[in-house]
Order: C-alpha cells, then structure tokens, then sequence
C-alpha cells in the first residue's frame, strides 16, 4: 500500500519523512488534515492522518500529481529524456502530447504522438497496464512507484531505470522486454 512520506510542517514547507521531527505538527499535503509522523522500528517511514480519514486518497493524488508533474516538464522548452536499455527516447522532440486523451479507445494516462506514432506513458501506483491496453500494440512506458518521494526524482533530470522511487516497464517496444512479460 502506498503511503505518505511528504507533508507540509508547521510553516507550511514540504518536509520529507525522513527529516521529519517524530513529535512535529504536520497537515496532510492532500487535504489538509492533521497529521502524524511514523517512524516506528518496524513499518516504513510515514506520515499518518490522525485522526485516521477515509476520505483522502494517497494513491490518486499521487498518480494525478505525477501525471501534472511530466506534463509540466513536457509543456518546458527542457527536454525530458526516458532512458531505455538500449537507448534514449526524448519524449519533448517535436511531438504533441495531451493528458488522458481518447485515442482509438484507450485512455492512456499521458498520449505522446509524432508523424510516425502514438506513445502511452501509464503511471502505475496501485493498478497495472491493462493487458487490454498492453496487447493493441502501442508503445507503453510504465512508471511504477507507491513513494511520494518519486515527485522529487521525477522533477528534473532523466527518466530512468536506476532511479531509487520508481521501475519502468516498456511495453511493446522491439528491443525491451520486461521480467513480467518473459515469465
């Protein structure tokens, strides 16, 4: 399950689970809510509503900010590179991209085309490719992560495959395949 490792402080400031005072006062980066610091011997390190809500969802607003944060990054005159194993695939050259746009009956999270073709990016924080969405045949960029860490390592520099917040899986490209997809 993923879980908050950001929340604001006191002043209001972004502050990392990991720089977080135990006993500090901390509100919810979502909604607003009371926080607390966990950082117990056993779990994870995270932040916790107190009292516990229902209602906010970390795994939606995690995924809607990761979606904003490479459509900020496409919409930059910098470009935004994705390293393959083989090679680099720069998302930003000449291309037009839209966000959860229809397209031949899918909904990809991020629609990146060209003249020659379409590019999904799917961000994956709790749900998988569908295998639908897999077998059309486009090419699919996956990122996968459950850590609010990853917005910092995605903010800047190349996407990539040593990253310490996210995997990727690329789905039918020619010259990847995926542990998943082998088995």
């Amino acid at each position: 399950m993923a879980r908050f490792t950001i929340a604001l402080d006191a002043e209001g400031k972004k502050i990392n689970i990991d720089d977080a005072p135990r006993r500090g006062k901390y509100t919810c980066i979502n909604c607003g809510a009371q926080m607390m610091a966990k950082k117990g011997p056993i779990k994870e390190w995270h932040f916790g509503h107190h009292p516990i809500t229902e209602e906010c969802n970390h795994d939606s607003w995690l995924h809607k900010n990761i979606v904003d944060l490479l459509i900020a990054r496409l919409e930059s005159a910098r470009p935004l590179i994705v390293e393959r194993p083989n090679n680099s695939l720069d998302l930003s050259n000449n291309v037009s991209f839209a966000r959860e746009k229809e397209f031949e009956g899918f909904f990809p999270d991020i629609l990146i085309k060209n003249v020659n073709e379409a590019i999904f990016v799917e961000i994956r924080v709790t749900s998988p490719c569908s295998s639908e969405k897999i077998a059309s045949g486009y090419k699919i960029i996956e990122i996968i992560t459950s850590d609010s860490r990853v917005l910092d390592e995605l903010s800047s520099g190349n996407i990539h495959a040593k990253a310490e917040y996210y995997k990727l899986a690329f789905h039918n490209f020619d010259d990847v395949v995926n542990k998943d997809e082998a088995e």
